[in-house]
């Protein structure tokens, strides 16, 4: 691999997300990274709002390198999108991002100045589009560079490493054909079976849109986490690296159990009891961004608590199933 200027493949998935394509691709243009350096490969999942055709036009306007297709798979899922990216790849670095994000100027030069022998992936930091606060009823992603997960906004591999271990594990991806959580982390816990390590890049940053959805989406968005028990029994060092306290899903969900525990303690036994799930009502308060009016933090506590118990009998439920405890 060239130690300076090494090639690199960026693959992006795309369904119906015409507006945000186009911004990303404008966002591409502006990279300070050599332009014979780099590709943009999107592979797009049979979209219907006039992406393709938008894919189609920029494909021969594009100031750099961009290949577009049509995901050939019968499994037209995000994860099947990527692999095949990754075999139309030429680049010895693949850099992963997603329709609905932007990128930044020095993103692939802070990804690659990250790499050095024995690492496999570089995770970069994403944050809500320009720092905004987050409404209830929206989807974003934040992700730090520590204890991430493996995000597919903005990671890079070496190419060499995801094709030793087959790519991402389309199966887990999906439900039917629903998408789920956690193929991602199953990736890179594969390359890390490698003895390949996976280290940040603070500076190489994405932004992603803050999405509205639909409430019923946002509501049943946590069972997406359905498989999430399984990988961490396919990959228990989860547990001691991402799992808060080693069997819960993150700190919320923890605090969210409690407040359940204080509900049925105070029922069946004492009501102070009840001061449990304090905790859990006050950091929903505060989440999304310092810019909320009350209001809308009331509604974020309301709509948030209704969401957590979802997430609460996605995971208490799945865990009967793989028989791995994550709550």
């Amino acid at each position: 691999m060239n130690p300076t200027t090494p090639f690199i493949s960026v693959i992006v998935p795309v369904y119906n997300r015409k507006q945000y394509m186009e911004q990303l691709l404008s966002s591409f243009e502006i990279l300070t990274y050599p332009r014979d350096c780099f590709e943009v490969i999107v592979v797009d999942n049979f979209s219907s709002d006039g992406t393709w055709e938008m894919l189609e036009k920029a494909h021969g306007n594009a100031a750099y390198t961009l290949r577009v297709f049509r995901n050939p798979s019968k499994i037209r899922t995000a994860s099947s999108s990527r692999n095949f990216g990754v075999r139309q790849s030429r680049g010895q670095i693949l850099a992963f991002t997603d329709s609905d994000c932007v990128v930044t100027p020095n993103w692939l030069q802070s990804g690659v100045r990250s790499f050095r022998p024995g690492v496999g992936m570089v995770q970069g930091r994403t944050i809500p589009h320009n720092g905004e606060a987050v409404p209830v009823f929206h989807h974003t992603v934040s992700v730090k560079v520590t204890n991430s997960y493996g995000e597919t906004c903005n990671i890079f591999y070496i190419r060499d490493y995801v094709m030793q271990v087959g790519g991402f594990d389309e199966q887990l991806g999906r439900i039917g054909s629903a998408a789920v959580w956690g193929e991602d982390t199953d990736l890179v816990y594969r390359i890390k079976a490698l003895g390949k390590t996976f280290v940040p890049a603070q500076d190489a940053l994405v932004y992603h849109h803050i999405v509205p959805t639909r409430f019923r989406s946002w509501l049943l968005e946590p069972v997406r986490a359905w498989l999430w028990p399984k990988v961490v029994k396919r990959h228990p060092g989860i547990r001691r690296d991402l799992l808060f306290g080693r069997y819960f899903f993150t700190r919320m969900t923890a605090l969210f159990d409690l407040l359940l525990a204080g509900l049925l303690l105070g029922i069946l036994w004492h009501w102070e009891f009840l001061f449990l799930g304090v905790p859990f009502l006050i950091a929903k308060y505060r989440e999304g961004g310092a810019h909320l009016h009350s209001m809308m933090r009331l509604a974020r506590v309301a709509g948030g608590s209704l969401r957590a118990f979802v997430m609460f009998c996605t995971l208490l439920g799945s865990s009967v199933r793989f028989r791995s405890v994550v709550l």
